[in-house]
C-alpha cells in the first residue's frame, strides 16, 4: 500500500487528506476468461485532527473531531 498526505488550502486549511492505494493482487495479475487484470483500491480519508501528520486519528476523543472517508475501485 502506498500513501500520501497533505493539507487542504485556503478555506479547508484546518483539513488534512490522506489518500492511500492499494493493489490486488499486490504482485502479477489475476485471470478472468483469459483477460489479465489488476485490481486498485482507493481511500481518500480527511480530518481535522491529524494523528502522526495523517488521517484517520483513532485516539482522539476531541468532540470537534470531523472525518470524511470515500473509497474507489478500479480494475485494469
Amino acid at each position: 500500500m502506498a500513501s500520501q498526505s497533505f493539507a487542504l488550502p485556503s478555506q479547508l486549511s484546518d483539513f488534512t487528506v490522506t489518500v492511500a492505494c492499494t493493489r490486488t493482487p499486490a504482485a502479477g495479475t489475476v485471470t478472468d476468461d483469459g483477460v489479465a487484470m489488476v485490481f486498485y483500491t482507493l481511500v481518500a480519508t480527511a480530518c481535522n485532527i491529524t494523528s502522526g501528520g495523517g488521517c484517520p486519528n483513532g485516539t482522539t476523543t476531541e468532540p470537534t473531531y470531523a472525518e470524511r472517508q470515500l473509497t474507489r475501485g478500479l480494475t485494469q
